[in-house]
């Protein structure tokens, strides 16, 4: 009887223990998300200047699945020529997957230009959720830099 007291009190304070570990695992989730689209918007950027043409930052927020992102930009050849065709750099990243976050945004790609601004200074807004009071936002400015 003393066994099956102690066994229910120590359940108990595990169940009390272990909830916040759980909130700040979405919550280290939900950043780590956020991280990973910066470093996807990182890549186009730099890859747009690199290569000098126009690179895209994909981040799929309304269809599915969500929150799929990747990168595209023209095909590398030679120094100081464009080549033609699309390239896919890296992979296809499903943050839903590999963090079980959900993606809201402003809208489901940015262009870079050669410069590394966005094609018409166009600006967004991402937010990641990953549960209740779990959710971290990322927002890049009309010159295409993530504002944190």
């Amino acid at each position: 009887m003393e066994m099956m007291i102690t066994l229910v009190i120590v359940g108990i304070m595990l169940a009390i223990g272990l909830r916040p570990l759980n909130q700040q695992r979405l919550k280290i989730n939900a950043r780590s998300a956020r991280v990973e689209a910066s470093m996807g918007l990182a890549l186009a950027r730099t890859t747009a200047m690199s290569r000098g043409c126009v690179a895209v930052f994909h981040l799929n927020v309304t269809g599915t699945p969500n929150s799929a992102m990747w990168v595209t930009a023209c095909k590398a050849s030679t120094i100081g020529r464009v080549g033609a065709g699309v390239d896919t750099l890296g992979r296809i990243d499903t943050l839903n997957k590999r963090f079980g976050v959900t993606v809201t945004g402003t809208a489901d790609s940015l262009r870079y230009d050669p410069r590394g601004l966005t094609v018409g200074y166009a600006s967004g807004a991402y937010a990641f959720s990953a549960g209740t009071g779990a959710r971290d936002t990322l927002t890049i400015n009309p010159m295409g830099r993530v504002a944190q």
